[in-house]
């Protein structure tokens, strides 16, 4: 997540069943719930009762809230919800416009069933695909749009599960090996979003870091998860605190996988 304002670490929400939250953010003197990933801990949720993940990505500049409502509400709707992945997405749909910009996947890993919905670009139809097997990238634009950082990205990770073959991955080294990464896209490959060119280049990076007017602007929290066929969970989280690096892993066993 790349932000100005401070991170919120993942931590895990107030419920009997446990929901892990990762990627909330604080500002204006309270804290938005703005999530960038949900993972249910135990089938004890209402029905479906499988883990279920989504993502939200920040914008790469941040918009005003002007009284929308919060994009961060979604991944605790979901996770709380009754709904199997592809009706709880046709309902966003029906919500779409009263939402900023979002990016939301959601997922039930036992029925192996994801959808990713989309209300971007404004005044575009929202966009409602089922996701495949596979290795897929989201930044700020859609779902598996080629930025340069994205295939950046989709490339490191694709070579990654190349080389590791048999062995366990390591969320850590998956977080310092792919998301630590500065490297600026070429000038002649910046995607075309609307904002100056000296901006698309600061944030054509996977890792962010920019001094702007309003502050030091750029990523905030970096993590990787892991989820085995036997229901073994491992999430590795890095987020900046008071100007320093710090991390923390969950590891855990989810229900009926």
């Amino acid at each position: 997540m790349s932000t100005f304002a401070p991170p919120v670490s993942a931590g895990i929400w107030g419920s009997e069943c446990g929901v892990v939250s990762w990627g909330g953010e604080k500002a204006c003197g309270r804290e938005h719930v703005h999530s960038c990933m949900g993972v249910a801990i135990s089938s004890c949720l209402p029905t479906p009762p499988p883990p279920q993940q989504r993502r939200i990505p920040r914008q790469a500049e941040p918009d005003p809230w002007s009284g929308s409502r919060s994009r961060g509400e979604l991944p605790k709707r979901f996770l709380e919800s009754t709904k199997c992945p592809s009706e709880f997405a046709e309902e966003i749909v029906k919500e779409a416009d009263q939402y900023n910009g979002f990016n939301l996947i959601v997922a039930d890993l036992c029925t192996k069933s994801m959808f990713y919905i989309s209300n971007r670009p404004k005044g575009k139809p929202v966009s409602l695909l089922e996701v495949l097997p596979g290795i897929h990238v989201l930044s700020n634009a859609n779902l598996d749009s080629p930025w340069p950082k994205a295939e950046r990205l989709r490339r490191g990770f694709s070579e990654v599960l190349a080389s590791c073959r048999d062995e366990e991955l390591c969320m850590k080294d998956i977080v310092e090996e792919l998301m630590c990464d500065k490297t600026k896209a070429e000038r002649n490959m910046l995607p075309m979003t609307g904002c100056s060119p000296e901006w698309e280049l600061e944030v054509s990076s996977i890792f962010i870091e920019t001094h702007r007017k309003q502050g030091l602007y750029g990523t905030r929290n970096m993590g990787a998860l892991s989820v085995k066929t036997s229901g073994e969970v491992s999430f590795y989280e890095r987020y900046m605190e008071n100007s320093n690096w710090n991390e923390h892993v969950f590891q855990y066993h989810v229900e009926q996988l």
